[in-house]
């Protein structure tokens, strides 16, 4: 398998070349990446009449990052835009209503009025995209959209029917791309160095302690390689463990979770992100501590010595100097003392006087 291979499956360069070069010795497991890819791109197909217009809109809810990536919707004042089977496969339908629009006499200017309306309500988008985030039933799909989508559009007789869809995100990077279709925030993340702050899949890790030589997370930052171990815990995981499971990988983020715990993010590989929790004191294994020696006797052992502390050093001259000061300050010291001590004396015999 190449790097040109992957591209044209939609994945980019930065991560085809990685998975080329980590998967070196075994490609078949490249296959197995990319199979086992979360399917995160849900694509509603809506059919809608109302008032004099009637129309279709795909809207792609991206249920990990909970936003519509994308929305295009085709709206006419011909009944016949309804008669097309929402059925089909997305991008099947999306090239059907392209190429036929001018037939379908649909309407560009509502049609973008309608992207907005379907795009900027942001209760809308949040709980289509939690209810399709918690794998809710096809009854409760339809109970929020038959509900929702006539509040929408203003008009509580619109008639809704739809049909979902799913897919991943490479699948519709591909396809945009291929359109010439201008890519929204997040899928621009897939280009250039931005791949690093995206997650395509989240890589089950631990961290190795270090109580020893360790360093504790508050004092690590953005970009320090901290060693963790791959767990077994799903496909994707599993096909990233070598050895021992152990490897080194950079901080991508570190964010509080309360007083006393982190949630530490870290880069696997470009768009593979491992996340675990750990309290702020606890000490980690860095790509500095050194490494254990297993095979250490004890007789090996070799105390800590204590630096010697550092003396400023002088000349003899300057010496010289510091004795002659100090001569001068002992003797200045006598002289006050014996005059306070006169003092007190004639101050007591005056006293003795008078009494």
């Amino acid at each position: 398998m190449k790097v040109v291979d992957l591209i044209e499956r939609g994945i980019p360069e930065k991560i085809a070349s990685f998975l080329i070069s980590h998967f070196s010795d075994d490609p078949e497991k490249i296959y197995l990446v990319i199979n086992s890819l979360k399917k995160d791109i849900v694509v509603i197909k809506l059919k809608f009449s109302f008032s004099l217009y009637s129309g279709i809109a795909l809207l792609f809810v991206n249920i990990k990052s909970k936003n519509i990536e994308f929305v295009r919707a085709y709206v006419s004042h011909s009944a016949e835009i309804t008669k097309i089977n929402i059925e089909t496969f997305w991008r099947d339908l999306l090239l059907k209503l392209s190429n036929e629009y001018k037939n379908l006499q649909v309407d560009l200017d509502l049609s973008r009025k309608a992207e907005n309306v379907l795009t900027s309500d942001s209760k809308f988008i949040q709980t289509l995209a939690k209810v399709l985030s918690e794998d809710k039933t096809q009854l409760d799909i339809k109970r929020f959209l038959y509900t929702y989508i006539p509040i929408i559009f203003g008009d509580p007789n619109t008639i809704v029917r739809f049909s979902v869809d799913r897919t991943d995100i490479f699948y519709l990077y591909k396809f945009m791309k291929e359109s010439n279709i201008p890519l929204p925030e997040t899928l621009k993340s897939l280009e250039g160095d931005q791949i690093n702050e995206f997650s395509i899949s989240d890589i089950s890790v631990q961290p190795v302690l270090s109580p020893i030589d360790g360093v504790p997370i508050t004092n690590l930052r953005i970009g320090d390689e901290i060693m963790v171990k791959i767990l077994d815990t799903d496909e994707i995981s599993k096909s990233f463990i070598k050895g021992d499971g152990t490897t080194f990988t950079k901080i991508s983020s570190i964010r509080d979770l309360d007083s006393d715990r982190v949630l530490v993010s870290v880069e696997v590989g470009p768009g593979f992100i491992g996340n675990f929790a750990i309290k702020k004191d606890v000490k980690i294994k860095t790509k500095l501590s050194p490494t254990p020696n297993v095979e250490k006797q004890k007789s090996d052992y070799q105390p800590q010595i204590t630096q010697k502390p550092e003396v400023e050093e002088r000349t003899s001259h300057e010496i010289e100097n510091l004795i002659e000061k100090e001569k001068d300050t002992s003797l200045l010291f006598w002289i006050i003392n014996i005059t306070i001590i006169g003092f007190g004396i004639a101050l007591i015999l005056i006293l003795l006087v008078f009494l």
